[in-house]
């Protein structure tokens, strides 16, 4: 089974932990969401440059998993986390609008 599936479950599911564990954190306007979202893009893209080149081909996998959850892990559940908080800043526009 490839890896990169149950990663996305994981990290996904860690991220509606830590939206459920610590709301005080959560960003209360759509602009300040918006920001949070943008930087979890690039810091994806900055991430996954940067594995790409301290990687390279010949890694062992022991270097392959240490940045996989020291890197990808803390940055995806970001990503999903901010996510989340764009979906509920959304829709709670959104419900404002129809009244």
């Amino acid at each position: 089974m490839n890896f990169t599936v149950p990663l996305a479950i994981g990290t996904a599911l860690l991220a509606v932990w830590v939206d459920y564990r610590f709301d005080t954190l959560r960003p209360a306007s759509l602009g300040r969401t918006a920001i949070h979202a943008a930087i979890a893009v690039a810091v994806l893209q900055v991430t996954t440059a940067g594995a790409q080149y301290v990687v390279g081909e010949e890694a062992s996998d022991a270097l392959r998993l240490i940045l996989i959850f020291v890197l990808f892990l803390p940055t995806l559940v970001y990503a999903f986390l901010t996510g989340l908080w764009l979906m509920r800043v959304l829709s709670e526009v959104a419900s404002t609008a129809r009244r």
